[in-house]
């Protein structure tokens, strides 16, 4: 059976085309695929080792992605994961008091279902179980490492409970104190800093790169997700 992966981070915007040229002359990311339905386009850019941004623009005269916009502005919508059963990942989820939302097997290529960020640490969730056929190219030439994705949480309880016991991930604690999620064979991690204080959600895209990128320290003005560079090593 295979594992359970972390497979892509999402970012909404209001239009992919002002997203593109950050995402991959910038940032030197693959253009790898995408598509239009009638709630939203989509578009994929792949990095080196691996590291998966996709990006979202709304469709349509409303959604979800024109009610986020309006609340929130451009920033990380959801993070996915691919699963090798559906059912069996959300009957994890509802053990551990999720509700699962969004729940969707009409298509045996693509099925899914979500947890909802008020119930998922401020973040949505997608779990997807797919065919496996499609492998994404690497990105050619010099390019950035997506390392993986930051988030605060209250608790290291809520974050195992989330990110270990419901999506399966490897803990590893950082010498700061930072926990760490891996799953094995896939590139980028979930990475928690704990915070009573602090709204639990996103704070940024963690990445590295062999030369420094032209970035802003904030969030960024087209992508609204704050990117930190790590210290090589």
């Amino acid at each position: 059976m295979r594992p359970v992966l972390f497979d892509h981070i999402a970012i909404a915007v209001p239009r992919l085309a002002d997203a593109e040229p950050i995402l991959a002359s910038q940032l030197g990311g693959r253009s790898t695929f995408g598509a239009t339905t009638d709630d939203y386009r989509y578009w994929h850019w792949r990095y080196e080792g691996g590291g998966d941004l996709e990006v979202l623009e709304p469709a349509g005269e409303d959604g979800f992605l024109h009610r986020f916009l309006a609340q929130r502005g451009p920033g990380i919508h959801h993070v996915t994961f691919t699963v090798p059963s559906l059912d069996e990942a959300c009957e994890r989820a509802r053990a551990s008091g999720y509700s699962i939302v969004g729940y969707d097997d009409s298509d045996p290529e693509w099925m899914e279902a979500f947890l909802h960020p008020r119930e998922a640490q401020g973040i949505v969730v997608q779990f997807a179980q797919t065919n496996g056929a499609y492998q994404a190219p690497a990105a050619p030439g010099p390019s950035i490492s997506v390392v993986g994705l930051r988030l605060s949480v209250r608790s290291a309880e809520r974050a195992h409970a989330q990110w270990g016991a419901v999506v399966r991930g490897e803990r590893a604690d950082d010498r700061d104190g930072t926990l760490v999620y891996r799953w094995p064979g896939s590139s980028m991690r979930i990475a928690v800093q704990i915070d009573r204080e602090r709204d639990e959600g996103p704070i940024c895209i963690e990445y590295s790169s062999r030369h420094p990128v032209a970035l802003p320290d904030g969030a960024h003005p087209v992508l609204g997700a704050v990117f930190r560079r790590l210290p090589a090593g």
